[in-house]
């Protein structure tokens, strides 16, 4: 580790004061990346440095994930690669304190960092992706992918012409069909409908997948909107190496106890947003880069 970078930011860190949501938006993501480097001293603070601007906590990260989404679309350069590192200091925060945040700022920051992990980048930007890395070496736990492994967008393009079907999705079904226009209304702060929990209340499919052999896959929806989805494999029960799963546009969490759980917390969403997400298909990308896409057979 870089120990002069590592103490001038924990000094930062540790003589800000915070008089505005604005000023503990910038100082939660610093406090977020000392954490992961090994120093929770100050992010332990995070909720007490809050408590003053409870009411507009989720507005304000709501505010700052929609900043940072349009950031990552217009920066290039060394200006990306501030985008795409802020990202990362948010994931870190919702690593380590992902449960204390607000359910419907969760889901908008975790589309953001989504996006800044998908995010191609010119070789500048690249670069400094590099360096911030060698500066603050964060644990691989704690790393998206493009920090992990910045590649430029000529570099992405190189690998898919030598290695065609790397990226190259494999498509399958469900066995039963999930009907969005046949749903009944239901209002937003109740339980999920009798007939659509039926409908998710076990939903398994047996996967022969291309990369990881044959997967149990199952979905099913909880009374409190929660979607969970079990993958392992049919020969040892196991979790396969996967990198994200999404459910439609939304990613999932995987469980830290059980890896071959996931879990999308669907009650920030509007009801109408929760049946088109019910309706999507299960996106998941192994380490490998293989995306593997179960739908219903209309989707």
């Amino acid at each position: 580790m870089n120990r002069p970078a590592f103490e001038d930011l924990d000094r930062t860190v540790g003589s800000a004061r915070i008089t505005d949501g604005h000023q503990l938006l910038e100082w939660i993501p610093l406090a977020a990346r000392l954490a992961a480097l090994g120093d929770h001293s100050h992010l332990a603070r995070w909720q007490l440095l809050a408590r003053p601007f409870e009411e507009r906590l989720r507005d304000l990260l709501v505010e700052r994930a929609l900043e940072g989404v349009v950031a990552l679309r217009e920066m290039r350069g060394a200006r990306l690669a501030d985008a795409i590192i802020a990202a990362q200091d948010f994931h870190c925060f919702l690593q380590l304190q992902g449960q204390h945040v607000p359910a419907a700022s969760r889901v908008t920051l975790e589309n953001w960092i989504y996006e800044a992990d998908q995010m191609p980048m010119d070789e500048e930007a690249a670069e400094a992706l590099k360096s911030y890395l060698r500066e603050y070496p964060v644990p691989e736990d704690y790393r998206l992918l493009s920090v992990h492994a910045p590649l430029t967008t000529a570099e992405v393009g190189l690998i898919a012409a030598l290695k065609p079907s790397s990226r190259k999705a494999q498509e399958v079904t469900w066995g039963r069909q999930f009907d969005l226009e046949s749903l009944p209304a239901t209002a937003a702060t109740g339980s999920p409908p009798e007939q659509v929990l039926e409908e998710y209340e076990v939903l398994q499919q047996l996967v022969d997948s291309e990369v990881a052999g044959p997967l149990f896959v199952t979905r099913q929806l909880t009374e409190e909107w929660r979607v969970n989805v079990r993958v392992e494999r049919a020969s040892d029960h196991c979790p396969p190496p996967i990198e994200i799963l999404r459910v439609g546009h939304c990613p999932a969490q995987r469980d830290r106890d059980d890896g071959r759980w996931w879990s999308l917390d669907m009650k920030p969403l509007s009801i109408l947003d929760r049946y088109a997400t019910l309706n999507a298909p299960v996106v998941i990308r192994f380490t490998n880069g293989h995306n593997l896409r179960i739908s219903d057979e209309h989707n």
